[in-house]
């Protein structure tokens, strides 16, 4: 929690530091294909990933995604949300063809274990428009986009935070192609929308956020 909680306010260093500390006594203490140290392992490389340290992130999220392969499955939650994190770190390095391969693997998997709908599924996909977006490629991050609003406004309503932020990101894929009309008319809705629901202060962000919960979740 306290590591999580240092990622948050973006003190990633020291949230490194203390998974480091946990993975390494889980280990000792429990072996390192336990379920907690294995989660544990997970946390640590979505730590350095938010540091930039991709090669070592790719790594740890192989290494993590092999054993839990092994020890609970190719399709159980851990397993699956393991691999999520993963085709980011592969998207982060540009190693595209694989991290595309992995991504319809893992989003055919999460459809059918947790269904089209399901956060998860969702949010994966959204981590994968993100990353093509920070590469740049904006055509492909903006079909992904288009596919996670949709959803996001049936399931939850347009009104919703994260049907907001797609909706946000969406507009910025549009504009970086020169799209500018129906990036203008998404970026009029989406800040009309944000002003009524959470307030003034509240303004469009200025790159696309990654939704992938940072730490494993029970």
């Amino acid at each position: 929690i306290l590591a999580a909680s240092l990622d948050a306010q973006g003190k990633h260093a020291e949230a490194e530091q203390i998974q480091r500390e946990v993975h390494a006594a889980l280990k000792r203490v429990l072996g390192p294909e336990h379920r907690d140290t294995l989660r544990a392992a997970g946390n640590l490389a979505n730590a350095l990933h938010s540091q930039e340290k991709y090669a070592e992130a790719e790594q740890m999220g192989r290494e993590v995604h092999a054993a839990l392969k092994r020890v609970l499955g190719p399709e159980h939650a851990d397993t699956l949300t393991t691999a999520g994190n993963l085709v980011l770190f592969l998207a982060d390095q540009g190693k595209d063809v694989e991290a595309k391969q992995m991504h319809r693997e893992v989003h055919e998997a999460q459809k059918r274990v947790l269904g089209a709908e399901h956060h998860s599924t969702l949010a994966t996909a959204e981590n994968l428009a993100n990353s093509l977006y920070r590469q740049e490629k904006y055509a492909e991050a903006e079909q992904t986009q288009r596919e996670v609003l949709e959803v996001r406004k049936r399931v939850l309503g347009a009104e919703h935070p994260t049907a907001l932020r797609a909706a946000g990101n969406l507009a910025l894929c549009l504009y970086h192609q020169g799209k500018l009309a129906e990036a203008e008319q998404m970026g009029r809705e989406v800040c009309a929308v944000q002003t009524r629901v959470l307030g003034r202060s509240t303004t469009t962000r200025e790159k696309p956020r990654t939704s992938w919960p940072v730490s494993f979740r029970s």
